[in-house]
């Protein structure tokens, strides 16, 4: 309870994929991908009903922005794990449903996404409705698509393509669509 909850939202982030293939040789993708997944469930499981205390009390109101920022971050790490378990995803459709920020919001975005959850097709769908008119939102929100692990990755990448806000000559949009396919979904 003596340390600050976005340096304990560091210590549970595991390092990406990019950060553990930079450390080795000679790299096997899909071993990599299989022990990070692997010990992400580990961890869920293991700490599930810490993870699930811990998620509930930074829910809770904070005296200032800097609590609230902090608790956000531990909150969020918490969420990504507990969605990797059948009987916590309901608290990603709650947290999308319920929130009041941003941050929360790409958070269950992001879990549905990384996960391929139940509501991830009306959560985005939703998503793209209330952000439509705002360019650097939008962008979350392609980043988001092609994140996704589906069967269909590639299809989706080409529809996305036709999106009517999608366009080659916007570097930024380019990077949120194609850069977080490449950055951001190694096992595609």
């Amino acid at each position: 309870s003596d340390i600050d909850p976005a340096l304990i939202a560091e210590q549970l982030t595991l390092p990406s994929f990019d950060e553990i293939a930079d450390n080795i040789n000679e790299v096997d993708p899909d071993a990599v991908l299989f022990a990070l997944g692997k010990l992400k469930r580990f961890i869920a499981n293991g700490l599930n009903d810490t993870l699930l205390q811990v998620y509930g009390l930074m829910n809770r109101s904070m005296v200032n922005e800097k609590q609230m920022i902090a608790a956000r971050s531990l909150k969020n790490v918490c969420l990504s794990y507990l969605s990797l378990l059948p009987q916590y995803t309901y608290l990603v459709k709650e947290q999308y449903t319920s929130s009041n920020n941003m941050t929360d919001a790409l958070a269950a975005l992001t879990a549905s996404a990384k996960n391929n959850l139940p509501d991830l097709s009306e959560q985005l769908s939703h998503f793209e409705n209330k952000w439509y008119d705002t360019t650097l939102v939008m962008d979350k929100w392609f980043s988001l698509n092609a994140q996704v692990d589906k069967p269909d990755t590639f299809k989706l990448l080409a529809d996305l393509q036709k999106h009517p806000l999608f366009t080659m000559e916007n570097p930024n949009r380019v990077r949120s669509l194609i850069g977080a396919f490449i950055m951001h979904n190694p096992q595609h």
